[in-house]
């Protein structure tokens, strides 16, 4: 597992190798009025640095934990199995409405009677990867039948964000930024490339639902 792949960051933390201050004194002025500017949750958890932001560090602690129980054994070079309470013949529940939440689709939902309706995976073992980047791209990990597998789903909303303003550039605004559904953009092709390199590292079955439109933007 490469350096840098794998980042849960803590909410009102900052991950910086050169601080506010340090760049002020470079600059000669004050530009920068904290770390957060550099290195904090907006930033880092939204352009894909930190895949994962929890409140404190117990849960950063949990979330750890769970991402390592999904990683194949490198000795026995199979994936961990985990025995569950699901009936493997349990037919997954069809979504055929476009606009609902494809995530539905993976983590199942209670319908209006508060009758859960079974999603592709186990009930409760989805785990997403880098919810704040590149949105139109949902990644992470779950389990089918017990066995830890990855997966790649597009989202069929049009996404808007707002990138701020480079507190280094006095004529620099904050821009919106829209992402459409089911297309794949620079960002979120490299979240899915990345996603495959990362199962391929750790020996997951990845599952891809091909719900894209066919064409980049």
């Amino acid at each position: 597992v490469r350096l840098g792949r794998r980042i849960i960051q803590v909410d009102k933390s900052s991950i910086i190798l050169t601080g506010a201050d340090a760049l002020n004194n470079v600059l000669g002025k004050k530009i920068y009025s904290s770390h957060d500017q550099l290195g904090g949750v907006d930033i880092m958890y939204s352009n894909g640095v930190s895949q994962i932001v929890v409140k404190d560090d117990l849960e950063g602690v949990q979330s750890l934990l769970k991402w390592l129980s999904y990683y194949a054994s490198a000795l026995e070079n199979n994936p961990s199995f985990l025995s569950i309470n699901d009936n493997f013949n349990l037919e997954i529940d069809t979504i055929s409405d476009n606009q609902i939440d494809p995530r539905k689709l993976i983590y199942g939902y209670s319908n209006c009677n508060d009758i859960f309706l079974q999603g592709f995976f186990d009930q409760k073992s989805v785990f997403e990867i880098n919810k704040g980047w590149a949105k139109t791209v949902i990644t992470g990990r779950a389990r089918l039948g017990g066995v830890p597998v990855s997966f790649i789903l597009n989202d069929n909303k049009t996404i808007k964000s707002i990138i701020p303003a480079d507190p280094a550039d006095p004529n620099d605004l904050p821009k919106d930024n829209v992402s459409i559904g089911q297309v794949l953009s620079p960002d979120s092709s490299f979240k899915f490339s990345q996603s495959i390199d990362d199962s391929n590292g750790e020996k997951l079955p990845l599952f891809i639902f091909a719900n894209f439109r066919g064409f980049s933007a």
